[in-house]
C-alpha cells in the first residue's frame, strides 16, 4: 500500500471518473506486443490513440525489483 501512496498518493483501488487518468511510462512492452495488437483489433482499429483502462498491479515476487508493477488490459499483461 505505502508503494501506491508514493507513487499515486492514492490506494490500489481507486477509480478515477471516465476519461481521466495518468500517463505513466512503461517498460518491457516490446515483449507484449501481439498482445497489444490483439487489443488494438479488439478496440475497432479507429486510431492510434485509443483510450483504454488499464490496471497496475504490484509484483510483490518480483526477482529482478521489488518495487516491479505489472500493466493489465483487460486481464491481459502487457507491460
Amino acid at each position: 500500500m505505502a508503494f501506491w501512496r508514493r507513487l499515486f498518493g492514492l490506494g490500489p483501488n481507486t477509480n478515477l471518473a471516465p476519461g481521466r487518468g495518468w500517463i505513466v511510462p512503461v517498460v518491457g512492452e516490446s515483449n507484449y506486443q501481439d498482445v497489444l495488437e490483439s487489443l488494438y483489433r479488439m478496440n475497432g482499429k479507429v486510431s492510434h490513440d485509443i483510450k483504454v483502462t488499464a490496471s497496475l498491479v504490484p509484483e510483490d515476487g518480483n526477482a529482478f525489483d521489488s518495487n516491479a508493477v505489472r500493466v493489465e488490459i483487460d486481464s491481459c499483461c502487457v507491460g
